[in-house]
């Protein structure tokens, strides 16, 4: 009772004053400074990871508090310190991508969002790509003159009616006007929207349903399912696993970019493939296997978690 105590205060003060240093005397961290972060975050776990393997339930408590620690430095550090991320939009870059596309999906397809948005912004005021020379051809992967993506624009625009294609130059305007122009010319040449095509019955909704000046409020619903997803490892897997897990995924280099909270249901597949694993403990299969059908249906990959299911399956018959 009195290590538990102990280690409580110790772990209590070391946030108190962890937070302080953060907010109080810190600005927002560069790149460089980010990736610093994440290796010695990294190092730390490969290290706990030993200690608790070597010594076991002896320091249990002192390590939950070590791992509190290293989530909130790397919670902060995800952000790289900006509380940007709770009410604006640091890269417009992916949302572009998937709002536009995902909302005019039938006229656009899978291909022609880039020259759609040249033709548009051609014929608004402002006129923020008018300096962009190149443009991928989702077609073939190649890039173009925007000359090209013009004339590709006007057939494009042909498959609206009046009040759509109204509405998609008023969308396009507004996020290219929140981006620099070195920012446009990255968004020319990427590769634009490539999700499956059943990631845009549920995305596509989305972007129909809201409207682009309550954007932020789309974004954040990625936040939301990750606090859901990581309250279902704590309530069914104990504080632990939740915090070996929340390590993780602030600390992976592989999920540096989208940040959550600045893309459009990034996210969705990987709460419901976490939902999925806490629903099977629970022994609820059935909603275990819609949440993991749905993830695989919103990325496909994730069905490469079925396997161990058909495995055992197949070592029964």
């Amino acid at each position: 009772m009195r290590s538990e105590r102990a280690a409580g205060i110790v772990t209590a003060a070391a946030l108190l004053a962890l937070l302080v240093l953060l907010f109080g005397f810190t600005g927002p961290w560069t790149r460089d400074a980010s990736i610093a972060v994440r290796t010695g975050l990294a190092a730390f776990a490969v290290v706990a990871v030993g200690v608790r393997l070597a010594v076991g339930a002896r320091i249990v408590l002192w390590l939950r508090g070590a791992l509190l620690v290293a989530v909130v430095v790397g919670s902060v550090n995800y952000y790289r310190r900006s509380s940007e991320v709770f009410w604006g939009i640091d890269d417009y870059s992916d949302v572009t991508y998937y709002y536009l596309n995902g909302k005019y999906l039938d006229e656009l397809g899978h291909y022609d969002l880039y020259p759609a948005m040249i033709l548009a912004d051609l014929e608004t005021n402002d006129h923020h790509a008018s300096r962009i020379e190149r443009v991928r051809d989702l077609r073939d992967d190649e890039l173009k003159s925007a000359s090209f993506a013009l004339l590709k624009g006007a057939e494009v625009k042909k498959r609206f009616s009046a009040a759509r294609w109204a509405a998609f130059a008023h969308d396009a305007d507004v996020l290219l006007a929140r981006q620099t122009l070195a920012e446009l010319r990255y968004i020319y040449i990427d590769h634009g929207y490539n999700p499956p095509a059943t990631w845009s019955v549920v995305g596509g909704a989305l972007a129909s349903a809201v409207p682009i000046a309550w954007l932020k409020l789309l974004t954040l619903l990625d936040l939301g399912l990750v606090v859901a997803a990581f309250t279902a490892v704590g309530w069914v897997f104990g504080i632990e696993p939740l915090l070996w897990g929340m390590l993780f995924f602030v600390t992976t280099f592989s999920g540096r970019w989208p940040v959550l909270g600045q893309a459009l249901l990034r996210f969705d597949w990987l709460c419901a493939l976490i939902g999925a694993m806490c629903a099977l403990r629970r022994d609820r299969y059935g909603l275990a296997g819609g949440l993991l059908g749905y993830a695989a249906a919103s990325r496909v990959f994730p069905a490469i978690f079925l396997g161990a299911w058909l495995f055992e399956a197949v070592g029964d018959t």
